[in-house]
């Protein structure tokens, strides 16, 4: 961990500490990961301490409260960079080669991006779906790993709107369609770090143009929060050697809930229509999505071809 962490106060004071504040700096210091992603009732059961000891330890450190002691933790858990081979190599020394211990800080690290993404404000999320949804034309752009969040957003906003489209670069095409934007139109970016440069190239193009460009990413400092007009922010850290896209996903269906929640009857008919034209095609094995007008198509065997007859 990074000296902006409460480690070195740690390393200071322990001498001084009580008997039991010891057993908890001690875990604190020896799992520094841990305590960025697990709770504090947990950290405490694994220390062998009670929860309220977990407490006396970070305000002796000169924290109000716990929740701002492990985040020290999580700010440089987060800003833990490099390849993945070094943070793969980090992992393994943190884990050894027992897999089992693994599962739990994996798990605590997700339910940390969900929650990060639940916890921007409704006035950032209500000044977001303003600018997306008063654009005439809108482009979704994500690289790299962000590519399938991307995907996601524009398919689903697909259903409800039928003024996005995603910028693949398939072509090498997607500079054009952002030299085609204007005042009146919009950029979803996405990107974690480590950021893709060519999701920021594109949003900073955008941005030149005058276009709205709203950020899906996991600093107000990164690359494309500088550039954006809107920002929406999610945690992306963990303790695997790739980061959690699961906080990104969180934000996204926050958005289309509420996106969806503004269009009104007219959201309601579009999706029916959908709905029919699935229906129709047979998209889906789902007997739910047979509404009895419509039979419900099963895969047919296919038909052996009778050998050729014998010359």
């Amino acid at each position: 961990m990074s000296a902006s962490t409460p480690v070195p106060s740690l390393v200071h004071r322990f001498a001084q500490m009580p008997p039991r504040l010891r057993l908890a700096a001690r875990f604190a210091l020896d799992h520094p990961d841990e305590v960025a992603v697990r709770s504090m009732r947990e950290l405490a059961r694994r220390a062998g301490v009670a929860p309220a000891t977990m407490l006396r330890l970070a305000r002796s450190l000169g924290f109000g409260d716990y929740e701002s002691f492990r985040n020290e933790f999580i700010d440089s858990l987060a800003k833990l960079r490099g390849s993945y081979g070094a943070k793969a190599e980090h992992l393994q020394a943190s884990v050894g080669t027992g897999q089992a211990s693994l599962s739990q800080p994996l798990e605590d690290a997700q339910i940390l991006a969900v929650r990060s993404a639940s916890a921007n404000a409704d006035a950032a999320f209500a000044a977001f779906v303003d600018q997306l949804t008063a654009a005439d034309s809108v482009r979704f752009v994500g690289m790299r790993a962000s590519h399938a969040i991307a995907f996601h957003f524009a398919y689903v906003y697909g259903l409800l709107r039928d003024n996005g489209r995603l910028l693949d670069d398939r072509g090498g095409t997607s500079r054009d369609e952002v030299e085609r934007l204007g005042k009146r139109d919009a950029v979803v970016a996405i990107s974690l770090a480590p950021y893709t440069r060519a999701t920021v190239e594109l949003a900073a193009r955008a941005a030149e143009r005058g276009t709205a460009v709203l950020a899906i990413t996991d600093s107000l400092v990164s690359p494309i929060a500088q550039i954006a007009s809107r920002s929406l922010l999610c945690r992306a850290g963990g303790p695997s050697f790739f980061n959690t896209m699961i906080g990104a996903l969180a934000l996204v269906e926050n958005i289309l809930a509420r996106v969806a929640t503004r269009g009104g009857r007219a959201v309601v008919q579009r999706l029916r229509r959908t709905d029919a034209m699935l229906r129709d095609a047979g998209a889906y094995l789902d007997e739910a999505w047979s509404d009895g007008s419509v039979a419900a198509r099963k895969p047919t065997a296919r038909r052996k071809r009778a050998p050729a007859a014998q010359q």
